[in-house]
């Protein structure tokens, strides 16, 4: 079940980057806009952006960007808008298959911003343009009281852009495709029937199912069935890219489906002040007696079987979940191991049985539900030294271990690999843990300095394969082979500032001087970046950026690599 919900939330976060190409069921009922949006009052957009703007380059851009608004705005200031009140929109689309220029122009939609009128609308986006930009241009409807054509036209030139515009009820309304009876104040949609009151969202877009035409949602199955046909007939792995297409296929009937129990789904983009992050929110609320509310309400948090190995003391870390016990992405993930398997034959003779084993195991661990990954960066000790650490659940490789073995006795394998394994230097909790040691002069000094040794240990559990490099690998290795699920996000990329700078300054004393000025010196760790999922009374899926830290590390590298760091940093 938590996979199929992963899937749906995938689904969910695409899209914006589809529109409405996501499968929608059929209906088309009466009962207003399939789509609306709204943007948060501009008094408050602004704050936002200068909050933004402060967490991501510091007081001075802050400041700067200030003083530019105010500058452009002139004495007038916001003059023409109310800024306390949100901006919102609304789109219709017709009842029928999308395929020309001709047919997108019957889309038709509004957008109501917060002003004193018309003219005063008219008169603050002039204000805002450059002298060479096109002026906007209002010039009332004959015959038709209190509707306006706004045109946005150079002198001399015919208008690139047209729409109708009437103010009503403290909004300007601009309707773009819209026919002039439909900008009526009779039949235009007030704010307190768009808008999400109190809704976090700095933008918000809502999506109604039964409100989608049937002749669109037709054409959205349909185009499934293209994508299919034209993987199929690929001349490179047609067959392989038609197999997956036909499983993609499956898993879109099946959201479509879940589709069809929703009464609301949409995204939103959110700031976290306090937290100083910002994140992108896909969501869906099912209704309510149907078997997605149920499967929804079922639905347990999401968890990960390393998550305890990053703990206070790492300097960096990332945790990521990999489930997959939907058919349709057990299928997909099956068929590419099958591809591997064809192909294994390519490779060296001794490496073969190995290769078959790995994808094997791959075989089963997809099978088992998929896999957790936990990567970590531990220290300093004592001694200054770290300890890395990688953990990745993998079903039974106890028989990749075994392959390993078997090639490096091989007749045909190279000296360099027999040389680089140490096998059964020790045995943790009944496994056996194996020395990696590379080559005399293979590039492997720096490690020792930063994490005591070069050589990694490795191990292959019933349940996983464990790599852990540094003085304290062998109570990594522990740690990771005794570790129970917890509750954690899909992805999670976590870091302390302060270790991180250390681990940084270790390496080379001037980058850590830098990374201390752009990353800070909290000691405690954060999440740089997440995705997240949750179920319960709506499907949430969520992707966060700390602004703290993952624009400003960007920075750094940047600056690092000699180019010229942002402002601020």
């Amino acid at each position: 079940m938590r996979s199929r919900l992963l899937s749906a939330a995938v689904v969910l976060l695409s899209i914006p980057l589809v529109g409405f190409a996501a499968p929608a069921p059929a209906g088309g009922k009466a009962g207003g806009p399939p789509v609306v949006f709204q943007l948060a009052p501009v008094e408050k957009l602004l704050a936002d952006v200068k909050t933004i703007v402060k967490a991501v380059a510091g007081d001075g851009l802050a400041g700067l960007v200030d003083g530019q608004i105010k500058a452009k705005l002139g004495e007038k200031g916001w003059a023409g808008l109310d800024t306390k009140k949100p901006i919102f929109g609304y789109v219709y689309l017709p009842n029928k298959a999308l395929k020309g220029p001709d047919d997108f122009k019957e889309i038709y939609g509004f957008l109501a911003i917060p002003s004193t009128g018309v003219e005063d609308l008219k008169e603050f986006v002039n204000r805002l343009a450059a002298p060479a930009d096109d002026p906007l241009v209002v010039k009332p409807v004959e015959g038709n009281k209190g509707l306006y054509v706004v045109t946005t036209q150079k002198q001399g030139d015919e208008p690139n852009l047209a729409a109708r515009a009437r103010f009503h009820d403290g909004y300007v309304y601009l309707g773009v495709n819209a026919k002039d009876e439909l900008l009526d104040p009779k039949a235009l949609l007030a704010a307190g029937d768009v808008v999400k009151a109190n809704d976090p969202g700095l933008v918000l877009v809502r999506m109604f199912a039964d409100r989608f035409p049937e002749e669109v949602v037709k054409q959205q199955a349909e185009q499934v069935e293209q994508v299919n046909d034209l993987a199929r007939n690929m001349p490179v792995w047609g067959e392989l890219l038609g197999d997956i297409a036909t499983s993609y296929a499956a898993m879109s009937k099946r959201m479509a489906a879940q589709w069809k129990e929703t009464d609301e789904s949409g995204f939103r983009l959110l700031l976290d002040e306090k937290a100083g992050e910002v994140a992108f929110e896909s969501y869906a609320v099912p209704k309510k007696g149907t078997a997605y509310a149920k499967e929804l309400a079922d639905t347990k948090p999401t968890t990960n079987r390393f998550a305890s190995l990053v703990t206070e003391k790492t300097a960096a870390g990332a945790l990521f979940q990999l489930p997959v016990t939907a058919p349709e992405m057990q299928d997909i993930f099956v068929k590419l191991i099958e591809q591997g398997q064809k192909s294994k034959d390519q490779a060296p003779p001794f490496a073969q049985p190995v290769l078959d084993e790995l994808l094997k195991g791959l075989g089963r661990t997809v099978k088992a539900g998929g896999s957790d990954l936990a990567v970590a960066v531990n220290g300093p000790d004592k001694d200054g030294h770290y300890t890395a650490l990688v953990a990745l659940t993998f079903e039974d490789a106890t028989g990749l271990e075994k392959a390993i073995k078997a090639a490096a006795k091989a007749d045909g394998a190279p000296q360099e690999f027999k040389d680089a394994l140490k096998f059964d230097v020790e045995t943790i909790d009944g496994v056996n843990v194996h020395k990696l040691t590379p080559p005399a002069g293979g590039g492997g000094e720096p490690f020792s300095g930063l994490f005591g040794t070069k050589e990694p240990l490795v191990a292959f559990g019933p349940k996983g394969i464990y790599l852990a490099l540094g003085t304290d690998a062998s109570a990594a290795l522990k740690s990771a082979l005794t570790a129970k699920p917890a509750a954690a996000n899909v992805v999670d990329v976590v870091v302390n500032p302060k270790k991180l700078g250390e681990l940084v300054t270790a390496v080379n004393p001037q980058a850590g001087q830098m990374a201390a000025q752009v990353l800070g010196t909290d000691d405690k760790k954060v999440s740089a970046f997440y995705v997240s999922y949750e179920g319960g009374a709506m499907l949430k899926a969520r992707v966060g950026v700390n602004l703290k830290i993952i624009p400003k590390a960007l920075g750094f590298v940047f600056e690092s690599r000699g180019g010229a760091a942002p402002p601020g940093n």
